[in-house]
C-alpha cells in the first residue's frame, strides 16, 4: 500500500496575505473612520503588518490565516508614533481586522488557480489505491478549514498538524523528527510497512531533510510565489528530494513515474 503526505502552507496552498491586503484596504479605511483614525493612517499599518508577519516565526503560527498579535503589533507601532489608535481599543480592533481578513482569505483561497491541478491529482492517487493525507505545520484550525476552503479536504484521509500531534507527543513540530514520528504511531504502521510512503512540501528545510531521515521518499515543490524576506519561509533552491517541480502540474507526472520506480533516482521535472 502507498502513502502520500502532503504539506499545506505553500504546497497545496498559496499564501494569501498580500492578495488580501490589497482587497482590505477599503475596509480598513472604513474601519479607521468608525474608530475616529485618521485614513493616511492605513498605509502606515499596513506597513507595519507585513514587517511583523515577516519577521514572526513562532510555534503553530498561522500566517495565511493570521494571527492577532502581528495586527495587534501593528496597531501598538502606529499607537507609539501617532498616538492612534487609543490603546484600550486595540483589543477589539485587531480582533475587528483579523475577522476581515480571515473573510477575505477565505474567498482568495477558494479560488488559487492551482487547486483544479491539485483536486485532479488527488483523485487519481485515491482512485489508485494510495493513502493521501497531509502533515502540516500550520494549526489544528487553520489547517482543516483552509481544505474545506479550498474543496481538498474530502480527498484527505488523514490530517496531521503540529499543533494536533504536539498535545500528545512532546516536540512534534517541523522539522523535528519527532514530528514524522508521531505520525507514523498515529497511522499504527512503520514507514517499512509500507509498498512507498512520499512526503510532498515546500521547505527544504522543514520538510525534504526531516522526512528523507527517516527513510520517506520527497517531493520538493519549489514555489516561485515565496516571498524571498519572509524568516518562516525556505526559499533555497537547492535540494536533496528524489523529485523537484516548479508546477502543481507536473506532480501527477512525477508519481506516475515514482510509484513504479525501483530505483529511487533523484530527478528535476522542468515546467512544459
Amino acid at each position: 500500500m502507498d502513502l502520500v503526505l502532503f504539506d499545506l502552507g505553500g504546497t497545496l496552498i498559496d499564501d494569501p496575505f498580500e492578495d488580501v491586503l490589497r482587497e482590505i484596504r477599503s475596509d480598513l479605511v472604513a474601519e479607521f473612520r468608525n474608530w475616529n483614525l485618521e485614513e493616511n493612517a492605513v498605509a502606515e499599518f499596513l506597513v507595519s503588518w507585513r514587517e511583523a508577519n515577516l519577521k514572526s516565526d513562532h510555534p503553530f503560527a498561522s500566517h495565511f490565516l493570521q494571527e492577532e498579535t502581528w495586527i495587534a503589533e501593528a496597531l501598538v507601532n502606529l499607537y507609539r508614533a501617532r498616538a492612534i489608535p487609543p490603546m484600550q481599543e486595540i483589543p477589539l480592533l485587531s480582533l475587528t481586522i483579523l475577522r476581515r481578513y480571515r473573510e477575505l482569505a477565505a474567498v482568495q483561497i477558494s479560488n488559487q488557480t492551482q487547486l483544479a491541478a491539485l483536486r485532479q491529482l488527488l483523485e487519481w492517487l485515491r482512485s489508485g489505491g494510495t493513502i493521501v493525507g497531509v502533515a502540516s505545520n500550520d494549526r489544528e484550525f487553520a489547517t482543516r478549514t483552509m481544505l474545506i476552503w479550498a474543496n481538498l479536504a474530502k480527498f484527505m484521509e488523514w490530517v496531521f498538524t503540529s499543533e494536533g500531534l504536539s498535545k500528545q507527543y512532546a516536540g512534534a513540530e517541523k522539522p523535528a523528527p519527532e514530528f514524522f514520528h508521531a505520525i507514523f504511531s498515529e497511522l499504527g504502521r512503520p514507514v517499512s510497512a509500507w509498498d512507498n510512503v512520499f512526503y510532498v512540501g515546500d521547505s527544504e528545510k522543514n520538510d525534504i531533510i526531516p522526512a528523507k531521515s527517516l527513510g520517506i521518499r520527497t517531493v520538493r515543490f519549489l514555489n516561485k510565489k515565496h516571498p524571498k524576506n519572509a524568516s518562516w519561509l525556505d526559499t533555497t533552491i537547492a535540494s536533496l528530494a528524489e523529485y523537484q517541480c516548479t508546477e502543481r502540474e507536473q506532480l501527477q507526472d512525477i508519481f506516475r513515474k515514482a510509484l513504479n520506480d525501483p530505483k529511487r533516482e533523484s530527478k528535476t521535472v522542468s515546467p512544459g
